[in-house]
């Protein structure tokens, strides 16, 4: 019998290989549920309850029952989808993946709501108060509150199926706004064309988005570097290396973009690239652990493929390679 709360191994055991692509999407969404969300609420608690401490407030007491509420409510509806769950033959498996992601999107719009009621009332507490100390830890749980409500958002994000708005657009268009400003905090942009005039027919937006995610990840892990070097080159491909799918043998010829990322920040160690695109990986405290997964995510709803390549311990750091298939517009 499939449960909400299935361990990796036993999803491992429970599906067919054709089945792993979506079993990268069930465990993202098992542990959504159990643990991303159920972890922010109780950050957020323990920061209204260290503030307790300090102050008598009776409106702080409300906050923290508000928590409460949210955290028990959590539980009540993963309790019902569970009992949900054991009502599906376990070969009706697109019935299980259909209760699991109505389940996460339930929690994650109760939660976003109740929290912000939360972020009002701090917000009003906030303003009134008068004590040096309780003002750093009411700034301190509205920054949790206003984290937790952006990581809410990124689960139902990478909950949802990837919609793409498909267009025809010239591969320039791509780095544009870096070629006028090549400058993001701490890193500086170059940018190589080999094809800036190629017509592509792809969602513009959601790559643009793409590699604004890989600048931002650099940026962010690199903080000490005083000039952070990043890299995007851009070409046209005729087939796939043969790395990109070994042991496929791959016929014919397609053509592709090929979108190299490099840096030279710390780069990736070999222990961690296993797992850097699956969801809710993260080794920053600021990250959420979805960007990756959802940029992989996104292109593979475009028919491309995504790995990194880089030589930790090296000078070149991280290396993206984005493949994507040229195709017609849809």
């Amino acid at each position: 019998m499939l449960r909400l709360n299935l361990s990796l191994k036993e999803q491992y055991e429970q599906l067919e290989p054709s089945d792993l692509e979506e079993q990268r999407d069930r465990e993202f969404l098992n542990r959504a549920i159990y643990h991303k969300i159920l972890n922010e609420i109780a950050i957020l608690k323990g920061i209204a309850q260290r503030l307790v401490r300090s102050t008598e407030s009776a409106e702080l007491r409300r906050i923290i029952g508000g928590i409460e509420f949210i955290n028990q409510e959590i539980g009540k509806r993963r309790d019902a989808a569970t009992m949900q769950l054991e009502e599906v033959p376990a070969a009706e498996y697109d019935r299980v993946l259909q209760t699991v992601s109505d389940t996460a999107h339930d929690i994650a719009d109760f939660a976003n709501n109740e929290i912000a009621v939360l972020e009002r009332r701090v917000r009003r507490l906030l303003k009134a108060s008068e004590n040096t100390t309780s003002i750093h830890k009411l700034r301190r749980l509205l920054e949790q509150i206003e984290f937790t409500q952006s990581g809410l958002n990124d689960l139902k994000t990478a909950n949802e199926s990837i919609l793409l708005n498909i267009a025809a657009f010239p591969a320039r268009h791509l780095f544009a706004n870096w070629e006028q400003n090549p400058k993001i905090n701490n890193a500086s942009i170059t940018v190589e064309m080999d094809n800036p005039d190629a017509l592509f027919h792809g969602d513009e937006q959601k790559l643009k988005a793409i590699f604004k995610e890989l600048v931002d990840n650099a940026t962010k892990h690199n903080p000490d570097k005083a000039v952070l070097q990043i890299r995007l080159r851009s070409r046209d491909l005729d087939a796939l290396p043969g790395y990109v799918l070994p042991g496929k043998k791959i016929t014919g010829k397609r053509k592709y973009l090929n979108i190299i990322y490099t840096d030279d920040g710390e780069g990736i160690p070999e222990d961690r690239k296993e797992w850097i695109f699956q969801p809710l990986k993260t080794t920053s405290k600021e990250g959420s652990g979805l960007g990756l997964f959802i940029i992989s995510k996104t292109v593979r709803a475009m028919g491309g493929y995504i790995l990194e390549r880089g030589v930790y311990g090296t000078t070149e750091g991280a290396r993206f390679e984005i493949y994507l298939p040229y195709g017609v517009e849809k």
